[in-house]
């Protein structure tokens, strides 16, 4: 009878074990890890992963489901590298799924609500501290929705708007997904080569939610305190995070010409370039005001206005 008890206080225990190992957390409380692997190898985005540096990456690829059979196993593989350059870091990830037909993919603008869709979700925490991070998603039609979390709240904050880059997807084995992320769009120490980190796959059709590491029910996605380890980000700066995208406008307006012309003559064009670049959400504008003495105007402009009105134009300074 006491052997039979001892039997199964053991089963118990290595249920409980295998259930926490099965969740992406060691049996110790150690937290499960990956390692991101420096290239030199520029990497385009394009959803394909076929540079040699994602072939040369060991994947994560042990998923446990959240949703519906907690400590479940996937109903479909899930791979996923990390890579990193000295300028961003980059995660492909490989759904596999053998109905592609049923991939759902029906968001396309940014910031839309993927929910709804097959997604991957990856939850950064640069910081390592724990309460202050982000968040990236992406469907498998490349729809793009990213966010803060802050003081480890369990809502998301979609306010924020980060500079980053993906693409996907879907093939004859399931969806790719490509995403860059710049080290200047995030926040972190310098010199912090570890940082928090958690991957969650929705399979929409199915209601199956698959993460890496901490796939209890009672814990949400963006929860920082119950993220994975990522480790190996050494010498990544963090750069300057502004982002700037000039574009150029031009206005010709008409203003009498010092000294005022007699009566029956016009004014002249007067060209005023102006400049303007978006610097993130701040706009920076300037004029260029040349000189009118200096603004060479040709013939037949003045030949026209003249025809036209008649009249005879002034003429500053010489003409060609």
């Amino acid at each position: 009878m006491a052997r039979r008890s001892l039997t199964a206080a053991l089963a118990s225990a290595a249920v409980l074990i295998g259930g926490r190992v099965a969740s992406g957390q060691m049996a110790d409380g150690v937290a499960a890890r990956a390692t991101a692997t420096r290239t030199a190898e520029t990497i385009r985005v394009d959803g394909r992963l076929d540079e040699a540096a994602w072939r040369e990456t060991v994947p994560l690829s042990r998923f446990v489901q959240r949703e519906p059979l907690e400590g479940g196993e996937p109903s479909e593989a899930t791979e996923v590298r990390v890579l990193y350059t000295a300028t961003a870091l980059y995660i492909g990830a490989v759904c596999h799924d053998r109905s592609p037909r049923g991939i759902v993919a029906t968001q396309l603008s940014r910031d839309a609500d993927l929910d709804v869709d097959d997604r991957l979700t990856i939850v950064l925490d640069p910081f390592f501290d724990h309460r202050n991070g982000f968040f990236f998603q992406v469907n498998a039609a490349g729809a793009r929705s990213d966010g803060q979390v802050s003081n480890n709240a369990e809502s998301l904050s979609r306010d924020w708007d980060g500079i980053w880059n993906a693409a996907a997807r879907i093939t004859d084995q399931g969806w790719i997904a490509e995403i860059e992320i710049p080290f200047k769009t995030l926040r972190f120490k310098p010199g912090q080569s570890r940082w928090g980190f958690n991957v969650e796959r929705q399979i929409k059709r199915r209601q199956e939610i698959d993460r890496w590491t901490a796939a209890r029910r009672n814990v949400w996605i963006n929860n920082l305190s119950e993220t994975g380890l990522l480790d190996g980000l050494d010498g990544v700066r963090q750069g300057l995070g502004l982002d700037v995208t000039p574009y150029g406008s031009a206005a010709v307006g008409c203003r009498a010409v010092p000294p005022d012309p007699p009566a029956g003559q016009r004014s002249v064009p007067d060209p005023q370039p102006r400049l303007a670049a978006d610097a993130g959400r701040e706009r920076l504008r300037a004029a260029l005001r040349p000189r009118l003495g200096k603004v060479s105007v040709h013939r037949s402009l003045l030949s026209r206005l003249t025809q036209k009105s008649g009249s005879s134009v002034s003429q500053p300074g010489k003409m060609p």
